[in-house]
């Protein structure tokens, strides 16, 4: 996208077009070279106030991966709403906040967020319900991590191969 185009698209968001709201957030805050973050997370701020769930989730990953320093409170309070819309990929994202970000951790909030999304479907959590209950949990439940591991290998998630392999080799090593 040129300058020339970025204005037309601009020009049709200002008017409500959604579809050009989006086009500007995705180039202005991942194609872009460089980012101009704020002006996408003010097109992100006009989806999410529509009532946009994928923008919700996007906002989420702006305040965690991408602004400098992360607000990860902001992250969390966006991945909730867009969890709330039902989006298994917002979820995942929660119980990896809640796991590794948040302070205090707390790792049995992580694997409830991780289990819903799991059972819609996303294999990444999959993988991370695995983690919890292998390596995570106050008491490891090892059958349970190994039925969470093959549901993503089954998937296709490959990190949880790698997981289900030392799960195997060397159950509470890693």
């Amino acid at each position: 996208m040129d300058e020339r185009q970025r204005r037309e698209y601009e020009v049709a968001a200002e008017h409500g077009d959604t579809d050009a709201m989006r086009a500007l957030a995705a180039w202005l805050t991942e194609t872009r070279n460089p980012a101009d973050l704020e002006s996408g997370r003010h097109w992100l701020m006009c989806l999410a106030d529509a009532g946009d769930c994928y923008a919700m989730h996007n906002l989420g990953v702006l305040h965690h991966a991408k602004l400098r320093p992360p607000d990860h409170e902001a992250a969390r309070d966006w991945w909730l709403r867009a969890a709330r819309c039902g989006l298994p990929a917002s979820m995942n994202a929660l119980g990896i906040l809640y796991s590794r970000y948040l302070d205090p951790r707390e790792p049995e909030v992580a694997r409830d967020w991780w289990l819903r999304a799991a059972e819609a479907g996303n294999v990444s959590a999959m993988n991370n319900a695995g983690w919890y209950y292998h390596k995570l949990a106050a008491v490891p439940d090892l059958p349970e991590a190994r039925r969470w591991y093959e549901r993503a290998v089954a998937g296709g998630y490959r990190k949880a191969k790698f997981n289900l392999l030392r799960l195997r080799l060397r159950p509470r090593s890693f």
